[in-house]
């Protein structure tokens, strides 16, 4: 029993030389590893001299990732102090407070274009918790924490989602804290040279497949009209939910991926949406309005080279969006291709509501005489009644509307404009009566009701009971002044008793 007692003891103490040597107190070290194991804990990136103080060796030919993971591990067997199992906290969770008295801030010192994000994990060696930092890009890389004063190690320094360790991180020395200090930690790509490599290929890559040809553009669902020096392209598609003027400014010029954008509703008086990163898909959701912003560059070869078309910064879309309730329906009986269209001088008016305002219900233009523009003769009206004399279109192929700011255009998107006799075009202005629609509705509903109750009804009276019933005849008898049936008792004329 003696000997199995020996044995286990000498095998713990084995074992135990073999982590690190444990800290009696801050100050007081016991000595328990040998030479041997002094020697095989260097081997495996551990260094302990003569006072049993452990240090790292960190090897050059190792990514930062592989010495971080060595330091995660090696950290577990560090000393814990009063037998406390080491916890993680998020320093952004941590108030300034007795317990928490130094500020510690930790800043990364990165590449242009660089937009991942970076976390550092700080070990406190007495205490055997773990302080989280999250270095944002939208924050700079800077990120500042609270955490208690000791010893430090930085067990981990990474890029988010970096699994192929294509930006590896220095890992700074460690570091003691006192009572109430103040401390500022910079970390920084180990290779930055091959980080910004890697950046300028990721951004050639994402430019090529976020790009399309000029005839691959989307095609916008409103007119939107632009100003500036950039290239790039923007569509409103959608269906609107309500009236409202879109601009959209480049503060930030680029490709999609990069460029930012700042976006009013109010055409400019207020900017709803500001410092909007352009996706790489190019789509941007106006929320509440049904509509859509998409943003494109095109990409065209130059001497066998692709060349990007850019967003500047300044460069501004403008896009007016009427009333979905009201607008003017184009119609008519014709053939070809040509069409009529009426337009304003002030081209962000609704046609509707000048219309309203001329009153003017209803336009019918009626082709007398086919040909082309300066042959064709056509008659027009204002009310679908009244015509105009004859009169000869125009080589423009239009001509404005006595005392009004309209002018009615025709056109087409195929050949040449021609017109055929007895075409006619029409444009009338319509508003939508929701009080109307719902009325229908309701309207609808109760007729229906009605008529499920009534077919209910009818089918529940054709419904045979299977009881079995007889039918006698009822005859009120009276007896001592109150009323009986007599039920199957045959009516017999008896003359009362008198006495």
């Amino acid at each position: 029993m003696k000997h199995k007692l020996i044995s286990t003891l000498l095998i713990a103490t084995i074992l135990l030389g073999n982590v690190v040597p444990v800290y009696a107190a801050e100050d007081e070290k016991t000595e328990i590893a040998s030479e041997d194991e002094t020697t095989a804990e260097a081997d495996e990136g551990l260094s302990i001299d003569e006072d049993g103080v452990v240090s790292d060796v960190y090897f050059e030919e190792e990514s930062v990732f592989e010495s971080a993971g060595k330091a995660s591990e090696r950290v577990k067997n560090l000393p814990e102090g009063d037998g406390l199992e080491g916890q993680l906290f998020d320093v952004m969770n941590i108030p300034s407070s007795e317990e928490n008295n130094c500020q510690v801030t930790i800043k990364a010192d990165m590449p242009d274009n660089f937009d991942a994000n970076i976390f550092v994990q700080l070990k406190n060696y007495d205490t055997g918790n773990i302080y989280q930092y999250t270095l944002y890009a939208i924050n700079s890389f800077t990120e500042r924490g609270y955490i208690p004063d000791g010893e430090y190690r930085v067990i981990e320094c990474s890029v988010y989602d970096d699994i192929n360790s294509t930006f590896p991180m220095n890992i700074p020395e460690d570091f003691t804290l006192k009572y109430g200090e103040v401390k500022t930690l910079t970390v920084g790509l180990r290779d930055e040279a091959a980080a910004v490599e890697a950046i300028a290929e990721r951004l050639h890559q994402e430019a090529e497949e976020g790009t399309k040809d000029l005839s691959e553009f989307t095609v916008s669902d409103f007119d939107v009209t632009f100003t500036g020096t950039g290239s790039g392209k923007m569509a409103v598609t959608g269906t609107q939910s309500q009236a409202m003027t879109i601009v959209a400014k480049i503060k930030e010029g680029g490709l999609p991926g990069d460029a930012t954008v700042d976006i009013s509703l109010d055409d400019g008086m207020t900017f709803n949406m500001t410092d909007v990163k352009i996706p790489y898909s190019g789509m941007v959701k106006l929320s509440g309005t049904g509509l859509t912003l998409v943003f494109e560059t095109s990409k065209k070869s130059v001497l066998g080279e692709l060349k990007y078309g850019v967003f500047d910064a300044g460069d501004t879309f403008r896009c007016v969006v009427h009333d979905p309730t009201t607008g003017v329906t184009y119609g008519g009986e014709y053939k070809g291709n040509t069409r009529l269209e009426l337009v304003d001088e002030d081209p962000d008016v609704s046609i509707y509501d000048q219309m309203t305002a001329y009153n003017i219900p209803k336009v019918v233009v009626k082709v007398i005489k086919g040909g082309a523009p300066g042959e064709a003769v056509v008659q027009y009206s204002l009310d679908g009644d009244t015509f105009s004399d004859e009169m000869i279109v125009p080589e423009s192929a239009s001509w404005p509307i006595n005392e009004t700011s309209l002018t009615l255009n025709f056109y087409t998107k195929v050949g040449q404009i021609h017109f055929n006799t007895d075409d006619e075009y029409t444009v009338e202005p319509f508003k939508e009566d929701k009080k109307s629609f719902i009325g229908i509705l309701l309207t609808i509903s109760a007729l229906f009701a009605a008529g499920a109750m009534a077919v209910w009804y009818y089918f529940k009276k054709q419904i045979i009971s299977q009881g079995v019933y007889q039918i006698h005849e009822y005859v009120p008898v009276k007896t001592n002044n109150s009323t009986k049936n007599t039920e199957d008792k045959p009516r017999k004329d008896k003359k009362k008793k008198k006495r």
